[in-house]
């Protein structure tokens, strides 16, 4: 972090490379548009690069400061726009591995049920589900970047994950 501080070239581009790729698959899972998430994604990393002269370790994981600052962008996007988007789970689900058109359809259907199910969900819900399952951040990192204690953010996935359940259930019937 020193070394990017000082602007050493090497140390940036680490963190240019490292978060640019998370960054753009937070702001995708959030407005479902990809041009936009790279916009977003850009500015984000514009504004670390303008504040790194002022961070400071304050026992935050820059991960966590990173995420805040995507979070921040993402909810003056929404302001701006004064409407929600969609979550596109399509553009950012992995590749499947094997080409079986069966397989290919069902996980299709699946990927469609559960982003209707994540619509469902309160912006903040769905972000904490997007950090943690998506991200694979741990609670601590999630609520630093929410700007939340770690028990509300237990308590916001809990609440997430029922809600999820039940309203995938739903489509099964």
């Amino acid at each position: 972090m020193q070394r990017a501080q000082h602007l050493d070239e090497r140390a940036l581009a680490w963190i240019y490379e490292h978060y640019y790729p998370r960054v753009y698959s937070y702001a995708l899972l959030q407005t479902s548009d990809p041009a936009l998430s790279e916009d977003i994604a850009s500015e984000v990393m514009l504004k670390v690069l303008e504040a790194l002269p002022r961070y400071r370790f304050r026992g935050i994981p820059l991960a966590a400061w990173i995420y805040r600052i995507a979070h921040n962008c993402v909810v003056d996007h929404h302001r701006k726009r004064r409407r929600r988007q969609e979550v596109s789970l399509d553009q950012a689900a992995p590749p499947l591995a094997d080409h079986n058109p069966e397989a290919g359809a069902e996980a299709s259907l699946q990927r469609q049920d559960l982003q209707r199910a994540l619509q469902r969900l309160t912006y903040e819900q769905r972000q904490v589900i997007i950090l943690k399952f998506v991200h694979g951040l741990d609670n601590r990192t999630i609520a630093r970047a929410m700007g939340r204690s770690e028990g509300s953010v237990k308590s916001l996935q809990h609440r997430a994950l029922k809600a999820l359940e039940r309203y995938l259930r739903e489509t099964e019937r």
